[in-house]
Parts: C-alpha cells; sequence; structure tokens
C-alpha cells in the first residue's frame, strides 16, 4: 500500500472512531443540549490528533447534533418542537413506505429475534445503556430494502429519535410498555406478511410518539419551544 494511502486510511479510521465517540455521548444524553464541546477532551480521551475531532464534528453539525458557531465555539445542539416534528413527519412517510420495499426480504429468524428482545427487554432501560431496540429494529428493516439512500437518510432520523427518547423518557415512562406492544404488534404482522397491517400500525406508533412529544416537551428543560 502507498504511504500516503495509508495515512489516509487511518485518518479516517480515526474520525470514525471520534465520530462513534462523541456521538453516542450526545445521543445517549450524557452531553446535553447546549453543552460546550471541548476538543482536547476528545484528543486526550482517543489519543489521537486535533483533525480527525474536527471532521468528526463537522460531520455531527451536519446532522444536526452539534452547532459550530464561529469563534464561540462547539455546542450540543438543542432540540426545538419544530424540529421534533419535522423529524416525525418524514418518518410518517418512509417508514410505512419501507415495509413496502421489503416484501420478501426479511429474515424470519432475525424478526424472531427482535419480538424476543421487545418481549423481554424494557426499551427505556436499553436506551440507558445505549443500546436502543427501536433504533435497531428499524434500521434492519430499511437495511432489507438494500437502498443506500434510504438508510443514510434513515440512520440520521434514527439518531436524533433516540436521542429524543432519551431526554424525553422520564417524562412518560407509562409509554414504554405500549411502544413494546406496538412493534411486537408489527413483527408478527411481517412474520405472517401481512405487510398492509404492519403499516397501519408502524403509522399508529409514529402518530402516537408525535402526541406524546406535543404533551410533554413543554415541561422538559431539555427543549425549546421556540
Amino acid at each position: 500500500m502507498n504511504p500516503l494511502d495509508e495515512k489516509e486510511d487511518c485518518q479516517q479510521s480515526y474520525k470514525e472512531i471520534a465520530y462513534a465517540y462523541i456521538k453516542k455521548q450526545i445521543i445517549n444524553g450524557i452531553l446535553k443540549p447546549g453543552s460546550i464541546i471541548d476538543e482536547k477532551k476528545y484528543i486526550s480521551a482517543l489519543c489521537i490528533s486535533r483533525t480527525p475531532v474536527r471532521e468528526a464534528l463537522s460531520r455531527l453539525s451536519e446532522e444536526g447534533l452539534v452547532t459550530i458557531m464561529s469563534r464561540r465555539g462547539i455546542t450540543v445542539s438543542h432540540i426545538l418542537i419544530k424540529d421534533v416534528l419535522d423529524i416525525y413527519d418524514v418518518r410518517t412517510v418512509l417508514e410505512p413506505h419501507i415495509i413496502d420495499l421489503i416484501e420478501g426480504k426479511t429474515d424470519k429468524i432475525r424478526l424472531e429475534q427482535f419480538r424476543n428482545d421487545f418481549n423481554n427487554t424494557p426499551m427505556m432501560a436499553s436506551t440507558a445503556t445505549g443500546r436502543d431496540l427501536d433504533s435497531e429494529f428499524h434500521m434492519y428493516l430499511v437495511e432489507c430494502t438494500g437502498n443506500k439512500v434510504l438508510i443514510s437518510t434513515e440512520e440520521i432520523l434514527m439518531s436524533q429519535s433516540q436521542r429524543i427518547r432519551v431526554l424525553s423518557s422520564a417524562s412518560d415512562k407509562d409509554r414504554d410498555s405500549e411502544a413494546r406492544s406496538e412493534h411486537i404488534t408489527m413483527i408478527e404482522c411481517l412474520l405472517n406478511n401481512k405487510l398492509s397491517e404492519a403499516k397501519q400500525i408502524c403509522l399508529l406508533h409514529l402518530e402516537k410518539s408525535i402526541a406524546r412529544y406535543r404533551t410533554i416537551f413543554s415541561d422538559s428543560m431539555f427543549f425549546s419551544l421556540q
């Protein structure tokens, strides 16, 4: 391998490491909205140079997770109620359509594994540990389409959605069991090739999420109604 190519590959790896590390802290609520991002902290913690950290933060900015302010530093982006509604507006369009595209492309064993996970793992508890069953399930479905544009778009939506769920989880614990039940029902429909019913459950799940966020955001310190 050309030494220059090897150096470039190494930089890409460091960028991915920094990106994944910082993104996880934001999504899981370790870094709260408005928190200042200290680049030196991540350079030291990850034992890497400034460049891959900067590149990772630039990518996170494009995904709306951080805000880069000229000469004022970098902060974790605030979540506006409009942002949440915009995200779920897109999801209500994309995700039922994804179900149309995956007919005959899902793996029965994988779906049964998801069903078992949803039956035995509280969604909020799993989210708090860094595993988000909701995101994993929806990403699996979109990956079954093989559509790279859809996969990339859904990944951004899932990152934002997981962050919203983590920050709002303390406000509505009753929704946990209901959301799990909706996912289990959706999986049952997919296992029985009832795509129309699966789409209806998917849409109902998203609509209930929207209704929930409309009622709790005004009481949350992590969200703004601007």
